[in-house]
């Protein structure tokens, strides 16, 4: 009840533990599949904008999702190893909203995103992480939206364009300041098929570049 109290009077995502009904079991899920055996391994991680998505069907390969719904910077991190274990080639990496929602330091967001790009390259030096920026949102306020922007500067400071690639997403979606109806669905934080075709465009080229490896 207090997940869906929260959800459907702010429309943004709020932390899964001990609320979210669906997460532990898609967690667990993750920490049994086999790794898979043949082709390069590019895994797509976030929360429930990267969840939602049915990827293989939207960019034509054969991707990983490995989404769930309602997860900050501290539960990527807390749930990688299960990410590692896959050995990826590129991880394309969204997250940032949640924290945003609920409130936590910026600076702790911040340093969560380091240690989640170090963990990931300690593991696999030639692992490519697209840091791919927080989305806008709609009718969650100025505020929201400022946070996010101050957020998406500090992500893209991590990046080296060489091992830790930023995708800037966010100024694709906008419409004034804020999220595009035509992108999103009412809640005005998830997208709609418009919006996460918008998405595909911004790293088509990317993913072909990794393909070709």
């Amino acid at each position: 009840m207090p997940y869906l109290k929260n959800r459907l009077s702010t429309g943004v995502e709020l932390r899964h533990l001990n609320t979210d009904p669906n997460s532990p079991p898609r967690r667990s899920l993750f920490d049994t599949l086999a790794r898979p055996t043949t082709g390069p391994t590019i895994v797509f991680l976030g929360d429930s904008l990267t969840q939602i998505c049915e990827w293989r069907e939207l960019l034509g390969m054969p991707v990983i999702n490995r989404g769930i719904d309602s997860d900050t910077t501290a539960d990527i991190l807390d749930r990688l190893d299960a990410v590692l274990a896959l050995r990826p080639q590129a991880v394309f990496l969204m997250v940032g909203i949640n924290d945003i929602a609920q409130h936590m330091d910026a600076k702790v967001t911040v340093q969560n995103y380091s240690q989640i790009i170090s963990r990931i390259h300690a593991s696999n030096p030639n692992t490519i992480v697209y840091l791919q920026s927080v989305l806008p949102t709609r009718f969650h306020g100025n505020e929201m939206n400022r946070q996010v922007r101050a957020l998406n500067q500090e992500i893209s400071n991590l990046a080296d364009n060489k091992t830790f690639i930023f995708v800037d997403l966010y100024h694709s979606f906008l419409q004034g300041d804020e999220m595009s109806p035509d992108l999103s669905v009412n809640d005005g934080v998830h997208l709609n098929g418009a919006g996460y075709e918008v998405w595909k465009t911004n790293i088509m080229r990317f993913l072909t570049a990794r393909a070709g490896n």
